[in-house]
């Protein structure tokens, strides 16, 4: 039976499909990884917290459907101090059973379609922030059916996909571009978007 997974120095990625629908997999501590490749961890639905301080890059559907029983990162934070780009569905319907936390993301530049489409969209749960200071582009359904307190955008966001918001629960929206980024459409047609800064 797994608990944790613990990798010597030397191991600075994991390999796509590696832990794939293994439910046996707990505690997630990579110190020292600084890629996860595609659908790594998808399917996991025991992992309980995820600490990944080093990794630069998530890879496509690298945590794809963890739910229901998923508590990731049991603090209040979900902390990704280096990732600089998150692929595509990347923590597409992951749920995160701490309603107080928060999702910072410091050096994000790049933001892929899905990435954290229908996040805790299930099961009554939200995420109280996503703050996204240094982030450029945001793909198509980023936050599609996602229930966010605060999603705080900084001021070198230049794009925002298509349906990002599509049938989203965002109170605040905060958007520090002095220049507003281009839109794509139905971003603002459908989502419960309370307030716009």
């Amino acid at each position: 039976m797994v608990w944790a997974i613990l990798f010597r120095a030397e191991v600075t990625a994991i390999p796509q499909y590696m832990f794939n629908s293994n439910s046996k997999v707990r505690d997630i501590s990579l110190t020292n990884v600084t890629d996860v490749g595609q659908y790594a961890f998808a399917n996991c639905s025991n992992v309980r917290n995820i600490n990944l301080p080093a990794c630069t890059h998530i890879g496509e559907s690298a945590f794809y459907t963890c739910r229901r029983s998923t508590v990731i990162a049991s603090s209040a934070t979900l902390n990704l101090p280096e990732v600089v780009s998150i692929d595509a569905n990347a923590f597409y319907e992951i749920v995160f059973s701490n309603a107080n936390l928060t999702i910072s993301l410091p050096k994000c530049t790049t933001l892929g379609q899905g990435a954290f489409r229908a996040v805790n969209a299930s099961y009554g749960m939200l995420v109280k922030e996503v703050d996204l200071p240094l982030v450029q582009t945001i793909g198509n359904q980023a936050f599609q059916r996602a229930t966010i307190t605060d999603l705080k955008i900084g001021a070198n966001c230049t794009s925002l996909g298509q349906n990002i918001f599509l049938n989203a629960t965002i109170t605040n929206l905060y958007c520090e571009a002095t220049t507003p980024p281009t839109i794509g459409s139905n971003n603002l047609g459908s989502p419960t978007l309370s307030h716009i800064y």
